[in-house]
């Protein structure tokens, strides 16, 4: 790494994490006085449960008893978010388990701008253009919903960029004929996906929206540029790159599924038995539309409310408008450049920020008073019911909105060196980037932090019954009966 990249990412790593800060700044400050999200105790209840089950002989992190005996319960379904266990394990002795679990969701919030900004630049974009990008999804209403209600499970964006930065390593070495190589980071991204199987059980959908177009748009060029080799070539060497790229996927997959099985939850999900009663689609709450992509709801907070603001739907269109060819060639007389062999076309972006855009809709919209179903209800219908969010693709659509947005601006604001005057008037460009930045942040509310729920008190008498061991406590049942309505 070059010192101008090193100081480029220092530079980033610099501006997220502030921006973590600001956004994270009421649950910093309150810090095991108060926590974000009303079911936060489910998430430090995890850990604790992971860490009694593993240091506990005789019992099972996915199975227990304990709840009504002698009925098992099974957690083959639960988010257990155990991708995040060894950072709570290690500072939990050290500074309990709410500061742990700040530590947590600032980390999950930095890494949503940092590992978006990596993948910007290797895409291409300019530096200060990923910058911007990485903070369209760090600060955007529908991921910072996750940070204040605590929902560790789901706010973790950065996988999307990571595994295509990951897949773009293969792909490359596979392109090189470093069948070793490319076999390190086939087993890094089983990792990954290992990874994401234990952070949540739609994160394997999200990070599909992404991964699968990517690595069937690699597959194509590597078999592009394998097929024309002279005949006389053995047929092995010909199709070397596709056969290590097809071979590097399949161990990934293969790896992640072994370890999915054996350190993980697939074979309680196997033997799950019941089934959730999700209720009608039409009560599953999409982006309305079209308010909730121009503006951000009062109360941005709750699940029921999910609203963009308006900067990414203009960045947008600007940018649309730009990539007409007629404007284009005003604005950038000379061709773009065309990108390098392991980066996407701009148009890539562009289409894959669609499927997640129509789907975070909902339903239905209406436009003109005429109600038209959308594709969301196929994929309730497939899910069995059991993706009951369809506004939580919207961080997928506000990702790949930014790599457009940036691909789209880097040629024509920060041309090559050797491209020729260009008719756009001279601009302080970082100048004007810093108010779009200012600008998304009001649009966004960024000053704006969500309520916080009061940390229940450690009263004395738990103390005194986990104390209580041995004859005749062993043989005891304590029952806990919450009298309050929404307690649970």
């Amino acid at each position: 790494m070059s010192v101008r990249s090193l100081r480029l990412h220092l530079i980033a790593l610099t501006f997220y994490g502030l921006l973590a800060f600001i956004l994270l700044y009421a649950i910093i400050f309150n810090s095991g006085l108060k926590a974000p999200g009303f079911d936060y105790f489910n998430y430090n209840w995890n850990f604790w449960w992971i860490r009694h089950a593993i240091s506990t002989p005789g019992l099972n992190v996915y199975l227990n008893d304990m709840v009504m005996a002698p009925h098992v319960s099974n957690f083959g379904y639960h988010a257990l978010t155990a991708v995040w266990y060894p950072v709570w394990a290690l500072l939990e002795p050290l500074i309990d388990t709410f500061h742990a679990m700040t530590v947590i969701i600032f980390l999950m919030c930095f890494l949503n701008g940092y590992v978006l900004f990596v993948l910007l630049r290797r895409e291409g974009a300019a530096p200060v253009l990923a910058l911007l990008g990485g903070a369209l999804l760090q600060i955007s209403p529908v991921t910072r919903y996750f940070y204040y209600n605590n929902h560790i499970n789901l706010g973790d964006w950065f996988w999307l960029p990571a595994s295509v930065l990951v897949w773009g390593q293969i792909a490359r070495a596979a392109q090189q004929g470093r069948a070793g190589r490319a076999l390190v980071w086939s087993i890094a991204l089983g990792l990954m996906l290992w990874g994401i199987g234990h952070t949540d059980l739609q994160f394997p959908i999200f990070v599909a929206f992404w991964l699968v177009p990517y690595g069937l748009w690699t597959l194509w060029k590597v078999a592009q540029r394998s097929h024309p080799q002279p005949l006389s070539s053995p047929l092995l060497r010909r199709w070397s790159p596709l056969l290590i790229l097809c071979a590097a996927g399949l161990i990934a997959l293969i790896l992640a599924a072994i370890l999915l099985w054996f350190i993980g939850p697939l074979p309680y999900m196997r033997s799950f038995v019941g089934e959730l009663a999700p209720g009608p689609v039409e009560d599953r709450p999409g982006i309305p539309f079209p308010r909730g992509y121009l503006s951000v709801d009062e109360v941005w907070w709750y699940w029921n409310t999910p609203t963009l603001g308006g900067s990414v739907t203009l960045l947008l269109l600007i940018s649309l408008l730009v990539s007409l060819p007629a404007v284009r060639r005003r604005l950038f007389p000379t061709p773009s450049p065309q990108p390098q062999s392991n980066q996407l076309p701009r148009w890539f972006w562009g289409l894959l920020l669609l499927p997640p855009l129509i789907l975070s809709m909902g339903p239905d919209i209406t436009v003109f008073g005429l109600t038209i179903p959308m594709p969301f209800r196929l994929l309730h219908q497939i899910t069995g019911g059991n993706f009951r969010m369809p506004w939580r693709l919207a961080p997928i659509f506000v990702a790949a909105a930014a790599l457009f947005i940036a691909r789209t601006w880097t040629p024509i604001l920060f041309p090559p060196s050797s491209a020729p005057n260009r008719r756009l008037p001279v601009i302080p460009r970082h100048a004007l980037l810093v108010v779009v930045v200012l600008l998304v942040a009001v649009d966004v509310r960024l000053y704006e932090t969500a309520p916080l729920e009061d940390v229940l008190p450690a009263y004395q008498f738990y103390e005194e019954i986990g104390r209580e061991q041995g004859e005749p406590y062993d043989h005891q049942v304590i029952l806990e009966v919450p009298t309050g309505v929404g307690t649970g």
